[in-house]
């Protein structure tokens, strides 16, 4: 539960603005597939909670949002190319740790 709603929150609150476009669909997506995975589980119920209690915490994770994005240090072109843009080795690795 508070795995799923902090996901939530710590994309929102540390994501810049451009990232946050870039990056909010395959964010989206995962949270499908995970809501499908976990249906196929028994567990969805608690992924949605957890999904809606974000939804609902939304407006402190934003004013949290506000002051770290205008300290940030980091240009968001920097973190960019940081990020690992390949999803065949994100499927590889996450097959890897079953």
């Amino acid at each position: 539960y508070y795995g799923h709603r902090n996901l939530v929150w710590t994309f929102v609150k540390n994501m810049p603005a451009y990232l946050l476009g870039k990056y909010l669909p395959a964010h989206l997506f995962m949270t499908v597939l995970y809501l499908g995975y976990h249906s196929l589980n028994g567990n969805a119920k608690t992924i949605w909670r957890a999904k809606v209690d974000a939804m609902r915490g939304l407006s402190n994770v934003l004013l949290l949002r506000r002051e770290i994005q205008r300290t940030a240090r980091v240009p968001p072109s920097e973190l960019d190319r940081m990020f690992e843009h390949s999803w065949t080795k994100f499927w590889r690795f996450a097959w890897q740790r079953r």
